[in-house]
């Protein structure tokens, strides 16, 4: 699937730029998160009252992250996977297996996608109780970040091992 000619190049240019791009997102609402629960604990302990909204804020800068890093995580290759039958698979039968695993991410990216962007659509008319924002800011965080997933896993897939970091040390259990 993945191109040796420009469109591969291209696609592995832009993983690449995907991975920086949501790392940079995600390691801001992590400082989001971390300042906010430092203000409320400040706040709490220094002044003996905390703002309600610390806590709600927090947690949807948390949620944002996580799901904001999943593009990231998906071109370094850190996402959980089990390959043990994989790996001793004969030649045709592990790659029908692999493109078979393929398919699947590929059908509950673009599931989680299109349900949590109807899903948030849904719910705007609800606010949160603390910050009394639309309930669709902290939940557009499963379509934005399933979404980013899914433009990065279809980058490596038309890039092939150009749109992929390096080979690590993989960890076994």
């Amino acid at each position: 699937m993945a191109s040796d000619g420009g469109i591969g190049r291209h696609a592995a240019a832009w993983a690449r730029g995907l991975e920086v791009f949501s790392t940079w997102a995600a390691g801001l609402c992590l400082c989001v998160n971390i300042g906010v629960v430092l203000f409320g604990i400040v706040a709490r302990y220094g002044f003996g009252s905390s703002p309600i909204w610390t806590d709600e804020l927090a947690r949807y800068a948390l949620i944002w992250a996580v799901l904001l890093a999943g593009a990231a995580a998906l071109r370094r290759g850190e996402h959980m996977q089990i390959d043990i039958l994989v790996s001793r698979l004969p030649g045709l039968l592990g790659r029908a297996v692999d493109l078979l695993r393929r398919l699947a991410i590929f059908a509950v990216l673009l599931f989680m996608t299109v349900m949590g962007t109807v899903y948030a659509e849904k719910i705007w008319g609800m606010s949160t109780l603390a910050l009394n924002v639309p309930r669709t800011i902290p939940t557009a965080a499963i379509p934005v970040g399933m979404g980013l997933m899914l433009v990065q896993f279809l980058l490596i897939q038309i890039g092939g091992p150009a749109a992929r970091p390096p080979e690590r040390e993989r960890v076994t259990v």
